[in-house]
């Protein structure tokens, strides 16, 4: 089978799939009660309530980065076809509307969603009927069928979606404008990814390689990190990069009163309250996960370090003579995060302990020692060996 070219994964995955090369997913678990799954997403712990007061109190003392305010500017026509030209699920939200249907009529109601969305904006409320999320259970592995063994996928409404289109582009412009981005943050920026991020962490390896200096690479994960965000904590982050009185209240509108149900498809559940997080599926949640932990940069004093989303990768560079300091000065700066992340409702590595190994895997790429790639090139190359025996199999059958 000839393929065409494309630039897309998932058009190569889509073809792929015809030939019976991806494997099949495994449906020898059953879901657990819709309800049950349901309670587990909800159930997300507040770890120090303490810690996170005494946070919102010494960031409240914080002056404002910026003396220019961030307003909601005033919706028009063509920021909402901009904003509709760029949504691309085509799911079923909440209010049964479709991405489909919409841009069939926009149109023609446009000077109602306006309406809408400009009131929204200048009155700071957000519609209650927009914080209901659908939440299908997906397995994360094969065998296990615990409610953890599910990842939840919220839907929400597609009307929600473009007014969280139009806002995250309004307070992107603005954060650019003040250069208000952590530079070492590559999750959910444009121009940024795991690539760059990747790119930065070893080139500086290699630079310190050339100076015949070692390095130390600790990696990090907060796990569970974008429902496990503080709200007023969030909001007094905000504060402090220059949000007006009037976009905090809408923000905190947003954030607040939701609620979500679980549909297995076998089952539905009742309405739950989400108290804590990002709104799951959404468009702002990244963003304002981004920002929540902006400020990091703070604690690291002695060691370097670069994010991707909610992966964190520290690092150090020593001559080998001073081994015993580096590893010191790494637990040092690993106590500091520990603290940052109990102060933020986060919790590190799932709380497991981090041990030395001369191979890791980082943002998908095993990374050896030596940086000589040979570890995840044997590993390519055995994926590849597995993916495509099946199409093997049948060109020779």
């Amino acid at each position: 089978m000839m393929f065409s070219q494309s630039n897309q994964p998932k058009d190569l995955w889509q073809k792929l799939k015809k030939l019976n090369v991806t494997p099949e997913p495994d449906r020898s678990c059953s879901y657990p009660p819709a309800e049950e799954l349901n309670n587990h997403y909800v159930s997300v712990p507040i770890t120090d309530e303490n810690a996170i007061q005494d946070a919102i109190e010494s960031y409240r003392d914080v002056p404002p980065k910026v003396n220019e305010k961030f307003h909601f500017k005033h919706v028009l026509l063509e920021d909402l076809l901009k904003a509709m030209s760029t949504l691309k699920s085509n799911a079923k939200g909440t209010d049964g509307i479709t991405a489909v249907m919409l841009k069939h009529c926009l149109i023609e109601i446009s000077p109602a969603v306006l309406h809408i969305f400009n009131f929204s904006l200048q009155y700071g409320v957000y519609p209650d009927l927009w914080k209901i999320a659908s939440v299908t259970p997906i397995p994360k592995m094969a065998g296990a069928c615990d409610a953890k063994n599910f990842r939840p996928i919220s839907i929400l409404c597609t009307l929600s979606k473009l007014l969280e289109k139009i806002v995250h582009a309004q307070l992107v412009s603005y954060l650019i404008s003040h250069n208000l981005f952590d530079p070492l943050q590559s999750g959910f920026r444009s121009g940024h990814s795991t690539t760059t991020a990747l790119l930065k962490v070893i080139g500086d390896v290699r630079e310190s390689a050339g100076r015949r200096k070692l390095s130390l690479l600790i990696l990090f994960d907060f796990s569970n990190a974008f429902p496990s965000v503080h709200h007023e904590l969030l909001l007094t982050k905000l504060q402090n990069l220059g949000l007006s009185d009037s976009s905090l209240a809408w923000m905190h509108s947003y954030l607040v009163n939701r609620q979500q149900f679980v549909n297995t498809g076998e089952s539905i559940s009742t309405l739950a309250q989400v108290l804590l997080g990002v709104p799951q599926g959404s468009v702002l949640g990244p963003l304002l996960y981004v920002l929540y932990v902006h400020d990091i940069s703070s604690i690291f004093t002695k060691s370097r370090y670069h994010l991707y989303a909610d992966d964190l990768q520290n690092y150090l560079e020593f001559y080998p003579e001073q081994w015993q300091e580096a590893i010191a000065t790494a637990n040092l700066e690993a106590s500091k995060l520990v603290e940052y992340a109990k102060r933020h409702n986060l919790v590190l590595n799932n709380g497991t302990p981090i041990l030395y190994s001369d191979t890791v895997k980082n943002l998908g790429v095993i990374i050896d020692k030596h940086l000589s790639w040979e570890p995840h090139a044997v590993q390519i190359c055995k994926k590849g060996t597995v993916t495509f025996q099946p199409s093997t199999n049948a060109s020779t059958g």
